[in-house]
């Protein structure tokens, strides 16, 4: 008996599509630094306020590269900025994420910039989130076809609460590029670097002060040095306890006399003007001179008031009259 094994033969067919993997991109950079300079805070500013008027910026880097014109079967290419900090619960305009840093009381609110000068956008909260992540904004959207990658991180910093000084080190986000859910890796860190923090002591309650001085007769002085119409005026400072209150008088200085404690007046030597008389800023009865620093006191905490006195001060021996103004900058320094 003839036995017939029949093999039926199965032919098995391999479909391959093209693999769209993302990491035909390269991150470039090893991390991009914001210039930032001094952030100097009045103590009593309110929580929610911005600190600085302009936004702060890296320099413009190539982050990552991409094979130009390659083309992805769906979806356009993300460039963008995410936070890598907590957020404090806190927004600003337009719902742009605030958020915390090392610093007590410091908020930071990011984005990114593409060109060297320019105002920060795509900020985190504010713009499109990406992937959903509330955390995460773009900045830069492009369609379907890969294009290498230059940008700039910004940030913009906030008052979330109570501040002391310090100095901010610290990553704050990463710059991140990614189309349909694939992420460039590793991402590239947004790093703050040795910025100064210094939330002063004192707040001026009285930032402008004018002392009327009136009308004085020619007559009331009688010789070089006299002096007449003393006029009481007081600057007002809120300060912590245990501060050192000093104040330097800047100004021009009268050049009838060599004491640098008496001001020209203002348009000295023109018509109209008085001559023969400048001006004095006394404090406890002692002159100011123009440039020197003087210690006022060593604050209790809370309000405190300090009593200045503006007068005239007879320089030449023969006094003609005219208008009699003069200015001078109080500089109140916070030890």
């Amino acid at each position: 008996m003839k036995n017939t094994v029949k093999m039926m033969g199965g032919v098995l067919f391999l479909y391959s599509t093209h693999a769209w993997s993302f990491f035909a991109c390269n991150t470039e950079s090893t991390g991009v630094t914001i210039n930032a300079p001094t952030l100097v805070v009045q103590r009593d500013l309110p929580v929610g306020a911005r600190l600085a008027a302009p936004d702060f910026t890296s320099p413009i880097t190539l982050l990552f590269s991409c094979p130009e014109g390659r083309t992805y079967p769906t979806g356009g290419q993300n460039l963008g900025v995410k936070a890598t900090t907590t957020f404090s619960g806190m927004v600003a305009g337009g719902g742009a994420r605030i958020y915390k840093t090392n610093l007590p009381g410091l908020g930071i609110q990011l984005g990114g910039t593409l060109a060297a000068g320019a105002p920060g956008q795509g900020w985190v909260g504010r713009a499109g989130n990406i992937d959903g992540n509330v955390n995460q904004g773009a900045f830069s959207f492009t369609d379907s076809v890969l294009r290498s990658a230059s940008a700039g991180a910004a940030v913009t910093f906030y008052k979330i609460g109570d501040m002391s000084s310090g100095v901010l080190t610290q990553q704050v986000g990463s710059m991140i590029l990614g189309q349909a859910g694939n992420w460039a890796q590793p991402e590239v860190p947004v790093n703050i670097t040795g910025m100064s923090v210094t939330v002063l002591a004192c707040s001026l309650t009285t930032p402008t002060v004018a002392a009327p001085l009136g009308n004085v007769y020619a007559t009331a002085f009688t010789g070089v040095g006299s002096t007449t119409g003393n006029v009481d005026f007081n600057l007002g400072l809120n300060c912590a306890a245990g501060t050192k209150v000093n104040v330097t008088m800047n100004g021009i200085q009268n050049t009838d006399t060599a004491n640098t404690s008496v001001l020209a007046l203002t348009g000295a030597g023109s018509a109209g003007v008085a001559k023969g008389v400048g001006a004095q800023i006394l404090y406890n009865n002692t002159p100011l001179n123009i440039g020197s620093s003087l210690l006022l006191k060593t604050a209790a905490g809370g309000i405190e008031t300090f009593p200045f006195k503006a007068r005239y001060y007879q320089t030449l021996s023969n006094v003609l009259p005219g208008s009699a103004n003069a200015t001078a900058t109080l500089n109140i320094t916070y030890l």
